[in-house]
């Protein structure tokens, strides 16, 4: 009886284990050109001019955990702007994308009550990188789409 009492204790103690693994980790599913483009509401390049980690507590928004602030260099989506402040979360593990000061994106924002953010399961990639493919779609997309809007 003893043995049985033991195994179904280490049997929740499993599921409890995995339960936990699950709920914070971030789990993306591959998202197209197409359905990245369709929900932004901007798309850009541009260069991280700062990047400041932000003191959260609790009760703040996990998604405000760093902000980044981007000098546009081209503008595919969105309105008219040079800068822009993006918010993400602090780490991969809660889909914030680690952004670096001085490097070159491919950025994908969703507005939210006027505040722009961004995550890890975007399309964000660095310049040079698989960022490519994406800016060469946007390029020849913008010559024949008017729905390109570039500044």
């Amino acid at each position: 009886m003893r043995q049985f009492g033991t195994i179904v204790l280490l049997v929740i103690m499993a599921l409890l284990v995995s339960i936990a693994d699950t709920a914070e980790a971030c789990n993306c599913v591959g998202q197209s050109f197409e359905d990245a483009f369709d929900k932004a509401n901007a798309v850009f390049t541009g260069k991280v001019v700062n990047v400041k980690h932000n003191r959260i507590t609790i009760h703040d928004d996990i998604d405000k955990a760093t902000t980044v602030v981007f000098e546009i260099k081209t503008l595919y989506k969105g309105s008219p702007m040079q800068q822009i402040k993006v918010f993400t979360a602090g780490s991969e593990a809660s889909c914030g994308y680690e952004f670096k000061e001085g490097k070159d994106y491919l950025v994908y924002v969703r507005e939210k009550q006027g505040e722009f953010y961004t995550n890890l399961c975007t399309r964000n990639a660095e310049i040079g990188t698989e960022a490519n493919e994406d800016v060469n779609r946007l390029e020849e997309q913008k010559q024949t789409d008017s729905s390109v809007k570039v500044s």
